[in-house]
């Protein structure tokens, strides 16, 4: 019985990606284009906000759909997905620093 309730976070992650996965999330490609960017966040979000899908998921479903730069980028600052308080909203704030032009 206790093994069952353990693996139910599991369980239930898996069960949310594969939703989320079949609702066709856009990718983003870190090309300077801020339009191209704002869209891309906010089609995440209306997924998320659809799907109520959890906080502390969201990063993680999030950084398989960086395409090109931004998976490249993803991938030398990915590690600070553990820190304590780091989530969506940090996330996007990274994310944005370092491909919307700062002169927008």
């Amino acid at each position: 019985m206790m093994e069952a309730r353990e693996r139910a976070p599991f369980e239930d992650n898996s069960h949310m990606s594969k939703k989320f996965t079949s609702l066709y999330p856009p990718a983003y490609d870190g090309a300077p284009n801020p339009k191209a960017f704002k869209d891309w966040v906010w089609a995440m979000e209306k997924l998320f906000d659809a799907l109520q899908c959890p906080e502390e998921w969201r990063v993680g479903f999030t950084g398989f759909y960086l395409r090109e730069e931004a998976d490249l980028w993803w991938a030398t600052v990915r590690n600070r997905q553990y820190e304590l308080g780091f989530g969506w909203r940090k996330f996007k704030d990274l994310l944005k620093n370092y491909f919307y032009p700062v002169s927008l």
